[in-house]
């Protein structure tokens, strides 16, 4: 994931290679996504490209960012099987 910083603001962009539908959904299940944002989450945006999945966010800060990556999505990249860098 590359992160950006602007007033304040994060962007997070993440290239997630070989990423499988069944993966995605269970990792969007286990965080809740639609029914419970992060806080300091601001907009979530994700599709399949020629490689995985393709994301874009942007944060109210870099704190949020690392707060929602560290409590919600790394438990469930982990319950989803997925290894690698994140």
């Amino acid at each position: 994931m590359r992160r950006t910083q602007d007033d304040g603001q994060a962007t997070t962009t993440g290239e997630w290679a070989n990423l499988t539908l069944d993966q995605c959904n269970t990792v969007r299940d286990t965080v809740g996504q639609e029914e419970n944002t992060p806080t300091g989450g601001q907009i979530h945006v994700a599709w399949f490209g020629t490689h995985g999945l393709d994301t874009t966010d942007d944060w109210d800060s870099e704190r949020a960012f690392h707060t929602s990556f560290t409590e919600r999505l790394t438990p469930a990249v982990t319950k989803a099987g997925i290894t690698g860098k994140i």
